[in-house]
């Protein structure tokens, strides 16, 4: 009989809950908001991507412009970094398009969810995302299960686009 592989510790929501609450405790000593997980790289190219795909959806061939601001779900959302991220990219694509805003129609994410199972995650990334400006971030320990989560026209983080 073949022997049985082991699972990952990444896996696991012990390992995860260990981890979330050891970063949880060094950014409150030091600050250390821990890494962005799949590397700054990945992050900065996944904001990219979606504001095109708003920049898309705002700009559609021969179609109506659509609205000026955008809900973001982030499942696993860990330290709140991609959470931040598109926050950030949505500040800076107003306020820097500006005089664009009106011509062109640039997009803004004006309610940003991240979701984790880990709760020491999520008090981390609301501490992260209050540091970096953004305090008004929705950030909830739920399930993978998400029941109740309303994504078309219902709340997402609690604000109304």
């Amino acid at each position: 009989m073949a022997e049985e592989e082991e699972g990952s510790v990444l896996g696991t929501r012990e390992h995860w809950e260990t981890a979330y609450e050891q970063e949880l405790a060094a950014f409150k000593s030091r600050g250390d908001a821990g890494e962005v997980w799949f590397g700054e790289e990945t992050q900065a190219t996944m904001t990219a991507f979606t504001g095109a795909v708003v920049d898309a959806a705002q700009h559609p061939a021969g179609g109506t412009p659509g609205r000026a601001s955008w809900r973001a779900l982030d499942l696993g959302c860990g330290n709140g970094a991609l959470a931040v991220a598109l926050a950030q990219a949505g500040r800076v694509i107003f306020t820097a398009a500006m005089a664009q805003f009106e011509a062109k129609g640039m997009c803004r994410f004006t309610d940003v969810l991240g979701v984790d199972y880990v709760p020491a995650s999520v008090q981390l990334a609301s501490a992260v995302a209050a540091v970096a400006g953004f305090p008004q971030l929705a950030f909830q320990a739920r399930s993978a299960a998400l029941t109740g989560l309303c994504l078309a026209d219902g709340p997402l983080g609690g604000q109304r686009s």
